[in-house]
């Protein structure tokens, strides 16, 4: 018998943050046999690098589409995991700060997914493939500077020269084989983010980071402080040492962090990453419109160029509204196991 074909599948699940993206990528690393979740946030460039707001000069702008990223390298890294089925040895993940407990699912929910991935592993062995799926985990997936908006199709670009650009190269979308997109209203966005806090954990990871490399902003925040507190007996007033944890630290960073700033870089960056795929009236004006994208983002279909299939010539966007509480996450989960069934050749419809 000859050897399994190695196929290695990428795909992405992409959404506004707080859409359930992550809990989706969970789930279906933990349904499919071999998997990889490889989280955007890991190709975010280094510290240095990233540009202030032009709205807040003492804050660094972590979202405009354009810089969020360190593009070359999630290009490349997606080549190697084409190729190899795991990424570069020296890549560095934050997988371990998505602690969130997610959203479960129903029995009934995790037995059809279950069903639905079996009959695509089974194709694929009828094919003799030995499939791993590498999980692209973000809400920039479908955004890539090197894109030429005028160009429809998803082969390799050429460069200047006329040349077929290597894998290495290719933008990000060419590479996926499901194109997945979470789509939550923007009032359920918010809810969902006030109710949250993986905010405070990253700083807490951050702060400790600092501590350890001895960064002087680390060391400041977590510096002793002494404060005057009642003696148990005799009306004495004694100084108490007081160390705040990292944690104490992060939890008060997110309460001052301004809900405006969410709202008006966060949330317009997402929306300035997926204008371009809900279409909507021409504008007299090339100024990005954040109000007009937002209702296009919420409410508008995607263009025909990302709905089509991409056996089609389209880039085969699946569009996913994710509703509330383990009933809302199963139907969102169904539906990207039916888009990756799909994607690869085994038409999975619901019963």
């Amino acid at each position: 018998m000859l050897p399994a074909l190695f196929a290695s599948r990428p795909f992405a699940i992409s959404g506004a943050s707080n859409s359930g993206k992550t809990t989706v990528a969970k789930h279906l690393h933990r349904l499919l046999s071999s998997s990889t979740i490889i989280h955007l946030d890991d190709f975010a460039p280094p510290q240095d690098q990233i540009p202030y707001s032009s709205q807040y000069a003492d804050l660094q702008d972590w979202d405009t589409p354009a810089t969020a990223i360190d593009w070359p390298l999630l290009r490349s890294s997606l080549a190697y995991f084409k190729q190899y089925g795991n990424l570069p040895e020296a890549h560095l993940t934050h997988d371990h700060l998505n602690v969130l407990d997610g959203v479960p699912v129903s029995d009934e929910v995790d037995r059809e997914a279950r069903r639905l991935i079996a009959e695509v592993e089974r194709a694929a062995n009828e094919r003799n493939e030995d499939l791993h799926f590498g999980i692209l985990d973000g809400f920039l997936n479908f955004y890539d500077p090197v894109r030429q908006p005028a160009v429809g199709d998803d082969g390799p670009r050429a460069d200047t020269t006329g040349r077929p650009r290597p894998a290495s190269e290719q933008e990000v979308l060419a590479q996926l084989d499901v194109r997945i997109f979470l789509r939550v209203p923007y009032a359920t966005l918010k809810r969902r983010r006030e109710s949250r806090n993986e905010y405070v954990t990253q700083c807490e990871a951050r702060l400790l980071l600092g501590l350890l490399l001895g960064d002087p902003l680390a060391l400041t925040l977590c510096k002793p402080k002494r404060t005057r507190q009642p003696a148990t007996s005799g009306g004495i007033l004694q100084t108490t040492l007081c160390v705040p944890t990292a944690r104490d630290i992060a939890q008060q960073l997110y309460a001052d962090f301004p809900t405006a700033i969410k709202d008006q870089i966060v949330y317009p960056a997402y929306l300035l990453a997926h204008a371009a795929i809900f279409p909507g009236p021409t504008s007299a004006s090339s100024d990005f419109d954040p109000i007009s994208a937002a209702d296009r983002v919420e409410n508008a279909a995607p263009s025909k160029e990302w709905s089509d299939p991409i056996s089609q010539g389209g880039k085969g966007l699946v569009t996913v509204p994710v509703g509330e509480g383990s009933e809302g996450m199963g139907k969102a989960l169904l539906a990207a196991v039916r888009a990756i069934a799909t994607s690869l050749g085994k038409s999975a419809m619901p019963h």
